[in-house]
């Protein structure tokens, strides 16, 4: 019979799921150079060589977290409680390395893409929650409309490899408490709701944006 992890084991795997990629585009120059290119970061081989070591240090915490979260869905199905306990501890201190390593990688980072250090890390990890969660059809779309995320695509129609599509994303998690304490108030900053002038525009926009990205018509 196949056992069931608590909390930890299961936010710990689906963790190593958000962070995945660290591992499987970081581990060559080609897919850094990929990798980061999709957020707005053109960097080259030189400039990869760069930061090589910190790259190789995200790449290797983050293949070890997915090698303990293995070991974590081996041990429910096993309903092995006494390796899942070690296992799930074990893999909240490597969550919190591969957190580290991608603080470093920022300010590694900064200088070479012109950026603060922290905001290059934000653009790291919000880049990786927003490919996680495209796996929840629509998540994303109705965090924009909520205004809790912020979208800018650019160079969409590219074929340039030099030059290629790519989106800047950023959560806004600072905003979640204003639809608890105030859900009227935001719904009139995003979109004019209630103000005498509302004539809809600033909400068919993104529903407009969200519908073109979806191969719909407009």
């Amino acid at each position: 019979m196949s056992g069931t992890g608590g909390t930890i084991d299961s936010v710990a795997i689906e963790i190593s799921k958000l962070l995945r990629p660290l591992e499987t585009q970081l581990s060559t120059t080609a897919g850094a150079r990929a990798f980061f290119a999709q957020m707005g970061f053109t960097l080259s081989d030189a400039q990869v060589g760069t930061v090589a070591a910190p790259f190789a240090t995200l790449a290797g915490n983050t293949g070890d977290l997915v090698k303990i979260t293995t070991a974590i869905i081996e041990a429910i199905e096993a309903e092995d409680y006494g390796t899942l306990t070690a296992k799930g501890i074990e893999a909240i201190q490597r969550i919190v390395q591969v957190v580290d390593a991608i603080s470093t990688l920022g300010s590694s980072m900064a200088g070479i893409v012109a950026l603060p250090a922290d905001q290059v890390a934000k653009r790291i990890f919000d880049y990786l929650v927003f490919v996680y969660l495209k796996g929840a059809p629509q998540i994303n779309d109705v965090l924009e409309l909520l205004g809790l995320l912020e979208r800018e695509d650019h160079n969409q129609d590219s074929v340039d490899p030099a030059n290629p599509p790519f989106s800047i994303i950023n959560y806004r998690s600072d905003q979640i408490g204003t639809w608890f304490s105030d859900a009227g108030g935001k719904i009139r900053t995003l979109y004019g709701w209630g103000d005498n002038t509302f004539d809809g525009t600033k909400l068919f926009a993104p529903i407009e944006r969200i519908l073109a990205r979806s191969g719909l018509p407009v």
